[in-house]
């Protein structure tokens, strides 16, 4: 029973697609229903894909307020309803776990800059620029496979798995242009260890 309207419990319940129908007639209740037979899933979806309690309710509201706004564009050819509101709420969930990720490394990026202007030399600034402007000047005659690679990984930060992940590549490949790269820079370039 809700707001005065006696549900008789022998109707069966509406089907994901009536819901839909009715939702596109601007039913609010509908999204409502919606939301109660699927929220436990979806919640489970945005938690393992984004791996933090607070993001996956934030990933949740974000994608059934996305649902409302494109009910009208919903089509059968899209899939069934609770299909596509599931497929809704993963990609949310990938958006919003890529974009804290990204906020993330650009914190770790500036607290690394911060540490690093703590402990400047000066005297071997000048000498650490022009060794940094020939490694960049090497980097560029590399091919755009290694020195792609090269970059993800130590100006990145990134794992090889990370980068493999990122490039659609096996891991394996991804080691062997980075070793490629890397003997290539040093026959270009001379020792690359940090002094």
């Amino acid at each position: 029973m809700t707001a005065g309207v006696v549900v008789d419990p022998r109707l069966p319940s509406p089907s994901d697609e009536e819901l839909l129908r009715r939702m596109q007639s601007d039913d609010t209740e509908a999204l409502g229903t919606l939301y109660a037979r699927h929220g436990v899933k979806a919640h489970g979806i945005a938690r393992a894909v984004c791996r933090d309690t607070g993001l996956a309710q934030e990933v949740v509201q974000e994608a059934f307020i996305s649902i409302w706004r494109s009910r009208a564009t919903y089509s059968p050819v899209r899939g069934e309803v609770g299909a596509w509101t599931m497929r809704i709420v993963h990609n949310r969930a990938i958006e919003v776990a890529r974009r804290d990720a990204a906020i993330a490394n650009r914190r770790d990026d500036v607290a690394a800059l911060a540490s690093r202007a703590d402990g400047v030399d000066v005297s071997g600034d000048a000498e650490r620029r022009e060794g940094a402007t020939s490694l960049r000047v090497a980097l560029r005659k590399l091919p755009v496979a290694q020195s792609e690679a090269i970059e993800l990984a130590f100006y990145g930060g990134l794992s090889h798995g990370e980068i493999a992940s990122r490039l659609s590549l096996p891991p394996g490949t991804v080691k062997g242009r980075i070793r490629l790269g890397l003997n290539r820079l040093q026959r270009d370039c001379g020792d690359l260890r940090p002094s």
